[in-house]
Order: C-alpha cells, then sequence, then structure tokens
C-alpha cells in the first residue's frame, strides 16, 4: 500500500524502496524477477498482486493485465530495456511517474507531483554506491507530508521498506521501519550511511 516508490538499477544491483502514510510494510507488493522488478500501489489485494506476478512472469509485460480492481490501482515496472506504468482513475490526489532506463520514480497521494520530479532528478545526478544514492536523495528531498496523510504527524511518511537485489531477483537485503517517532527517512539514512549498525538488515 506504499504511496511513493523509487526503483533503481545499478550494475549488478537493484532497489525498490518505498514510504508511505500506511502504518504497514508489505514487501510482497514487489514483483522482483530476472530482467524486472515492480511495485503494486494503492488498494491491497494479495490476489491481484499474484495474478500481476504470474501475468509478467510469462508476458514481460503488463499491458493487457486485466486487474480486479483497475481504477484504484498502480503499477510501475523497470524491465531490462524499458519502463512500464500504470495508474488508475481514482489513485489519489497528485500523481505520477518519471523514468529513464535505470530509474523510476512514482507516486500517488503526493503532496506535489514537484516532490516526485525533485527526487527523481536528483538520483538520476547522483553517484556513488546504489544504498548512498537513494539515502542521501531521500535525506536532501525529504519533506513534512511528502505522503500528504501525514503532515498533521510532522513526518514524511509513517512508514519505509528499503529491499536490495541482485539480477536474478534474490532478496540480499532489507531495511525497514513503520512510526512517527522519528521520521522514516531520517531511520532509513541512518541505517543505510552507518553500515556497522546494519547486521540483522542482513540476509544469509
Amino acid at each position: 500500500m506504499s504511496t511513493i516508490s523509487i526503483l533503481l538499477k545499478q550494475e549488478d544491483e537493484r532497489v525498490i524502496c518505498s514510504f508511505s502514510c500506511v502504518n504497514i510494510i508489505m514487501p510482497n507488493l514487489n514483483i522482483v524477477g530476472e530482467g524486472y522488478m515492480g511495485v503494486t500501489q494503492s488498494v491491497f489485494t494479495l490476489e491481484n498482486t499474484n495474478l500481476l506476478r504470474e501475468y509478467i512472469k510469462e508476458k514481460k509485460s503488463i499491458i493487457g493485465f486485466e486487474s480486479s480492481i483497475p481504477d484504484h490501482r498502480q503499477y510501475g515496472f523497470l524491465f531490462n530495456d524499458k519502463c512500464e506504468v500504470y495508474h488508475g482513475n481514482l489513485c489519489k490526489n497528485d500523481y505520477g511517474h518519471y523514468s529513464d532506463k535505470n530509474l523510476l520514480v512514482i507516486g500517488n497521494r503526493v503532496k506535489s507531483n514537484k516532490l516526485l520530479l525533485n527526487l527523481f532528478n536528483d538520483l538520476k545526478n547522483s553517484e556513488g554506491l546504489i544504498t548512498y544514492r537513494v539515502a542521501e536523495s531521500l535525506k536532501k528531498n525529504k519533506i513534512i507530508g511528502f505522503d500528504n496523510i501525514c503532515e498533521i504527524y510532522g513526518v514524511s511518511s509513517s512508514s519505509i521498506s528499503f529491499m536490495k537485489y541482485d539480477n536474478s531477483g534474490n532478496n540480499t537485503y532489507r531495511e525497514c521501519y513503520v512510526g512517527i517517532n522519528m521520521d522514516p527517512i531520517d531511520y532509513l539514512y541512518d541505517r543505510l550511511i552507518n553500515p556497522h549498525q546494519n547486521d540483522e538488515g542482513l540476509l544469509e
């Protein structure tokens, strides 16, 4: 049920980072395999996501997929050679996406669509390790109420997930946080910029 997601490819690493003002982490909304990675957003049904997961494996495209709740759904996928997105007619508030062959920033229920563009441009022009690129760009572009429902709480969002994968789609690292005791973007920044703190995030 994430509302803002970053999909980033760099050499043999891929990252999906999602944040939202929904107090639940649902990494199974990520659909990742050899040659593709994507997110499903808005109204959540696991059945619908599993149907899309099977469709992507076979078609390597979201074109032609018939969602059970198309008006409330948003999809964003990076394939090896293309980007494909879908925005339902009832996606909330400002929504949109910006992409190139290695990067997709997609969102709905955003305080301003310009926030998505700023985040995209900053990521596109960033350099260094993939974890640092995401952490630094999120920190630089953090704003209270990035997900506009969270503005009243004085934070950007109330949950965040950071999932790293290899080229075969295997999850190699994860970091998640739910809460408003600190801004989720600040939490993730601290975890990614200080790797010695990340022992429990590493996967065997």
